[in-house]
């Protein structure tokens, strides 16, 4: 019984040892962040490496810097012409360095801390910025719409958090609202297709017009050229009569001439009693 006490004692002993031994040190990896606690309460806060601490005394919190994500599904809102949507959001943030000693002090986690910084302020955050939107705008302005959130949410959140970025993933609005949409939309595509035949037909009937003015063009040349060429004819028929008339008179002699010049040189097989032998004058 002697000899077993001293060797409890040696083991117990070797265990606290180890116990003091592997209790004093510590590693926070990259990306987090040590909070010291001693005795419970928040003392320091440390950065990536190996740190040591009191054993038995002194414990360590570890909070991720990293960048995370929440995801809102379905957050109702109206837009400012009365459209109610559903959206779904999804936010960015990280601890900043440095603010871990805080989160763990004022709300134990991070996911506690979201709940109470982001998760209850987003859907009021929400509904103010999408009301001033109408439907159609807050669709084709995607990208200023979430710019805007962004802006919004990071004024509103206060605390040792940092809202690196919104993405409004979807926007659901109304059946009934995304049915009149889809009519506008055939209607416009109706209405510009008619346009299009409209204008086809205006075509169309512009090259009938041009066609029947260049028919038409065409006969009235035609019909000028023709009642020119009348004229013309008949200014040179006039003429020649003129002048056959005022060569008869200024040589009345051209008759005999022109009866010569056709006489075939034979004399009539008869003739009347008192008559003249043709173009032999008788003195």
């Amino acid at each position: 019984m002697k000899l077993f006490v001293p060797g409890v004692v040696a083991v117990v002993a070797a265990i606290i040892g180890l116990l003091v031994v592997f209790g004093s040190f510590y590693t926070v990896d990259q990306g987090e962040e040590g909070v010291l606690l001693t005795n419970g309460a928040v003392r320091d806060t440390v950065g990536p490496g190996l740190h040591f601490k009191i054993p038995f005394f002194d414990t360590v919190a570890l909070v991720s810097l990293q960048q995370q994500s929440e995801v809102y599904d379905k957050v109702n809102s109206f837009t400012g012409d009365q459209q109610p949507a559903d959206l779904k959001v999804s936010v960015l943030f990280h601890v900043p360095p440095g603010e871990g000693k805080d989160v763990y002090a004022r709300y134990g986690t991070i996911e506690q801390m979201v709940d109470r910084l982001v998760s209850r302020k987003l859907p009021a955050i929400l509904k103010d910025v999408f009301g001033q939107y109408d439907a159609a705008s807050v669709v084709k302005q995607r990208a200023k719409f979430n710019a805007d959130v962004l802006s919004s949410l990071q004024a509103g959140v206060v605390g040792p958090i940092a809202i690196d970025g919104v993405q409004v993933e979807d926007i659901a609005f109304s059946e009934a609202y995304q049915q009149g949409i889809e009519a506008k939309q055939l209607a416009e595509v109706a209405v510009a297709k008619q346009q299009q035949v409209l204008a086809q037909q205006k075509v169309e009937a512009e090259i009938t017009v041009t066609n029947a003015q260049a028919a038409a063009d065409a006969v009235v040349a035609t019909a000028t050229a023709q009642a020119q060429a009348t004229r013309l004819a008949g200014d040179a028929e006039a003429y020649a009569i003129k002048a056959k008339g005022d060569a008869l008179t200024n040589n009345p002699q051209i008759v005999q001439l022109t009866l010569a010049n056709r006489w075939n040189g034979a004399l009539p097989t008869s003739m009347v009693p008192g008559s003249a032998v043709p173009f032999l004058p008788i003195h």
